[in-house]
């Protein structure tokens, strides 16, 4: 697609600039409509909480030194409860080895040591959803928000959730792209399966036979719409005013097209309009026996 941009755009933009182009066309079609194919689901698994051993922790350090404990890097990011109440939730900022740990900030409490503890993960990574519209295991979850579960649990020390209860959105994390994330209260205590639904965000083509999430003409006649709008800007040659209304009246023509086929496919899927309740009524045995519901995308394996 790239190749066909640099073509028609009589080589007005080098390979840089047009694959940035079509980046910000896909995105910019991916949010402004509700595609049905955005609309998938994933399969989280919970992780046990890891308490094997016991911490020593220092005054005014944020060195966490294991006893007993085998950390692995998993941790990174994981929060721990310390002491006999454990209902001091502390995050791990980095791995360094099987028995020590980096806090996110020095220990500001009184040395001690031989401190019993427990490992979770607060939140759990749900890419490429960028938006949750139910969490199910035997039943779906109670949707809530972080703040309910501050006032419910502000030290999330409710456990034994064999299923979680609840479900809440979380936080972006720092990866590039960022990824979203959900917490499942109370806190889990085994290895379960989750079935997530929501809607996927936009994927970024990186490589010049990469194709976009939308339908090709649309995605290429609104980047060769907008490249002539920027030529006509930089040189006032109505010419590229004329070519860019051309481009324009084509993608609408196509967008058009494809907005009625998607409809199509909602009809055949029994969704609405929104397609929504697609997911609230069906789970995974849905698209198990659904070729045009598409895989379901598998991650957050144990």
């Amino acid at each position: 697609m790239q190749a066909d941009l640099q073509l028609l755009g009589m080589a007005n933009l080098n390979a840089t600039d047009v694959g940035a182009l079509l980046n910000k066309v896909n995105r910019e079609e991916v949010e402004s409509h509700d595609w049905s194919f955005l609309w998938q689901n994933l399969v989280l698994w919970s992780y046990q909480p890891y308490s094997t051993g016991t911490v020593t922790l220092t005054q005014g350090s944020d060195v966490l030194v294991g006893s007993g404990t085998t950390f692995t890097s998993l941790f990174t990011g994981w929060f721990m409860s310390v002491g006999a109440t454990l209902t001091v939730p502390i995050q791990i900022n980095a791995f360094i080895d099987a028995s020590t740990l980096q806090m996110t900030s020095p220990w500001l409490g009184a040395s001690q040591s031989g401190l019993g503890f427990s490992l979770y993960p607060r939140f759990y990574d749900v890419y490429p959803l960028i938006e949750v519209v139910n969490v199910k295991q035997e039943d779906f979850l109670v949707e809530t928000s972080q703040e309910a579960l501050n006032r419910i649990d502000p030290a999330r020390v409710s456990t034994g959730g064999d299923p979680a209860l609840r479900w809440a959105p979380g936080q972006w994390t720092n990866d590039q792209p960022r990824h979203w994330t959900i917490e499942l209260w109370p806190q889990p205590s085994s290895f379960l399966p989750y079935i997530v639904e929501g809607k996927i965000g936009p994927v970024d083509m990186f490589n010049p036979n990469d194709e976009p999430q939308l339908p090709s003409a649309v995605v290429e006649n609104k980047a060769l719409y907008y490249l002539a709008l920027a030529a006509f800007a930089s040189n006032g040659n109505q010419k590229w005013f004329q070519i860019a209304q051309g481009y324009q009246n084509t993608y609408k023509d196509e967008l058009e097209k494809a907005i009625a086929a998607d409809n199509r496919r909602k009809i055949t899927l029994g969704s609405s309009s929104d397609g929504r309740d697609l997911l609230v009524n069906s789970g995974l045995d849905y698209y198990s026996i659904h070729d045009a519901a598409g895989p379901p995308y598998i991650g957050n394996n144990p």
